[in-house]
Order: C-alpha cells, then sequence, then structure tokens
C-alpha cells in the first residue's frame, strides 16, 4: 500500500492520536449531533466572509451543504475514475477522443455536463465523482458492492463543504448557488475533456493572436468567451483544481486540469505531445502547461494555510465494522428506502 500523501493525511479525522474509526450507525449519528465539535475547521465560521453571511453566503446551517462519499479502500483519495490508474501500464486512453466519441454515438453536445454524467453511468472514465447528501446514501452505495469478506479492505467516508470548495477553486463563484450545466466553471472544465490542451490554449490566447489550433478547440475558445463577455473574471484561476456541481439529479465534484493517464505514449523524439498534431496547427511561442490536477485534499489543505478553514474530511471505516453496518442498515429498512431489495442483503455472506 503506497503511503499516504501530506495533503491526504492532514484530512484525516484523529481521535487522539490514531484515526477517528466509525464502528455503527449509531456512531455515525453521534458525530453528525455533533458536527461542529468533531469537524472542526470544515464548519467553522470563514475569517473573509461578509457580514451577517453563513460561510457559504446563504441563511442557511452552517451543516447544510455538507456531501458524502465513500470510498472502498482508506488509502484511495476522493477522485473520479479517470484519475486512478488503471492495472494494465500499457492500456492508455485519449481521454478528448473517448468523450467525443461517446458524445457522438449518444448524439449529444460535448459541452455539456450531462454527457460526462452519461460517461459516469456507462462506467467509463470520467472527471466526475459522486457524493450524497446523506451519509447512509454514500455508506449504502459503497457496501452494496462488497460481496465477500476477504476482499473488504477499510474504507474512508469523505465528508465535503462543497460551497467552501467553490469559494476557493471557482472561476467566477462568489457567493452563489451550486452551478449547473450553464455555468462558466462547469463549461469550462467539461471542456477540457473534449480537448487535450485547452487550458493551454484559452492562456495563450489572449497572448497569442496567431494561435491556430483544431475547430474543437476554437470552438470551445469561442462558446467560453461568449460566456465571458461583461465579466470581470480571472478565467485561468484554479482551471486545474475540482468545483462542486449539480446535475439534474445528482451532486458531483467536476475536475479539472490534464489527466496524464490518458495521454497517448509520445513520439520520443518529440519534444512535445502537440508536435504530433497536423503541421498547420502551429502556435508561435512556447506551450506553457499548467500543473497536475489538484486532488480534494489539495484544495482544502490551500484552505487552511490561507484561512485556517478547510472544505474536506476523512473518517476511517475498519473492515471489521462492515458486516455490522450493513445488518444495521437492513434493521433500519434502507435497502428498501433506497430501491434495493432487502432479502439480496439478508442472504449476502457479509449479512
Amino acid at each position: 500500500m503506497a503511503p499516504a500523501s501530506s495533503h491526504e493525511a492532514s484530512i484525516v479525522l484523529k481521535n487522539g492520536n490514531e484515526p477517528l474509526a466509525l464502528q455503527s450507525i449509531t456512531e455515525l449519528l453521534e458525530i453528525l449531533s455533533a458536527a461542529g465539535e468533531v469537524f472542526g475547521d470544515l464548519l467553522n465560521k470563514d475569517p473573509i466572509a461578509p457580514i451577517g453571511f453563513t460561510d457559504d453566503g446563504f441563511p442557511r446551517p452552517l451543516n447544510a451543504g455538507l456531501w458524502y462519499h465513500v470510498e472502498t479502500s482508506f488509502a484511495q483519495p476522493a477522485s473520479p475514475q479517470a484519475f486512478q490508474k488503471l492495472p494494465d501500464k500499457s492500456v492508455q486512453y485519449d481521454e478528448s477522443n473517448l468523450t467525443s466519441d461517446f458524445a457522438r454515438n449518444r448524439s449529444v453536445s460535448t459541452g455539456r455536463l450531462e454527457t460526462l454524467v452519461s460517461l459516469y453511468e456507462a462506467n467509463l472514465p470520467s472527471r466526475l465523482l459522486k457524493w450524497h447528501e446523506s451519509p447512509l446514501a454514500a455508506l449504502y452505495e459503497a457496501i452494496a458492492t462488497c460481496n465477500a469478506p476477504e476482499t473488504i479492505d477499510d474504507m474512508a467516508l469523505y465528508i465535503l463543504n462543497a460551497y467552501r470548495l467553490n469559494q476557493h477553486n471557482s472561476i467566477t463563484l462568489t457567493y452563489q448557488e451550486m452551478p449547473g450545466s450553464e455555468d462558466l466553471d462547469t463549461l469550462v472544465r467539461v471542456f477540457q475533456a473534449t480537448t487535450l490542451y485547452l487550458e493551454d490554449a484559452i492562456q495563450l490566447a489572449f497572448h497569442a493572436p496567431n494561435l491556430i489550433a483544431d475547430q474543437r478547440t476554437l470552438s470551445a475558445i469561442e462558446e467560453i468567451s461568449e460566456k465571458l463577455k461583461g465579466k470581470d473574471v480571472n478565467l485561468m484561476r484554479q482551471l486545474h483544481a475540482p468545483i462542486a456541481c449539480r446535475s439534474r439529479l445528482d451532486c458531483w465534484t467536476l475536475h479539472g486540469g490534464k489527466i496524464n493517464h490518458f495521454e497517448h505514449a509520445p513520439d520520443p523524439q518529440a519534444q512535445n505531445r502537440n508536435l504530433t498534431r497536423a503541421r498547420s496547427n502551429c502556435l508561435k511561442g512556447t506551450w506553457t502547461f499548467l500543473g497536475q490536477p489538484h486532488s480534494l485534499a489539495q484544495s482544502s489543505q490551500g484552505l487552511t494555510s490561507a484561512r485556517s478553514i478547510s472544505c474536506l474530511k476523512k473518517i476511517k471505516i475498519p473492515k471489521e465494522s462492515v458486516p455490522r453496518l450493513k445488518q444495521e442498515m437492513v434493521r433500519l429498512g434502507l435497502p428498501s428506502l433506497l430501491g434495493e431489495d432487502a432479502r439480496r442483503w439478508k442472504t449476502d455472506p457479509l449479512g
């Protein structure tokens, strides 16, 4: 097991010197009833929020707006499938072609959040990570996939302050509701999935009038430019970082930045992966690449350093507790409430 990064270590809730361990549904409810005390800087007042506002800018309780996600391995960061390494290192995907081909086959636009949602639902790699507004729903979704005791690992329950994440990483968001499919933040990051170099093209378009790019990228830049008219925004703010957004039915974090995992293996003689493009698609100047995609834990640590608050916490679920949690869910009737056949759970090896 690879050691946890310093970013990941910083978000783990502790009980003394050890990670806080969730043993039962009762313990989860006790934690939520004392959220301000347990979560600490996840819910502390934002020192730069305007007077009279809660830290997300709306008259709602501070613990509202918390989203939950469970990873079936405690060592796995809260990241989309597209960001997770394939076991077979010889297999690579071109993210832009994967997304565009999928959109073409489904006759949908590549520039819409719902296209990435469809990718996710088809179990194809996407930039989306699904969240729930109920921790029980998040637990159910993860535990329902555990079918054999020998395959269970320690799990992780992630708690995200979605509004605070956006205050830190959004291009345009200050104090407004959660962005949807048509918002600039969502639009830019969705288009990142349709081109390998959209970030660079946008950045350089303002400094290189002779930029020549492929038609898909030019169309994306034109659409984004239309959204920018009359707005005073710093377009390059945190394009490699995630934001929280909503589709019609669900909650997501939409992750930006380049995904090296999906790059075609470059020509060993080439100095830049874009040199393999057609010779007519050239740029006078030097390509400038942004950093690697930021993780949610990095964003949280950045908030802690800048403002002594955070947007993400992590609770350990020991593997020994999973059968008990599953039994408690059956007794509470959660499978039926969530549309699952409870009989399958009762006959499950873990039940």
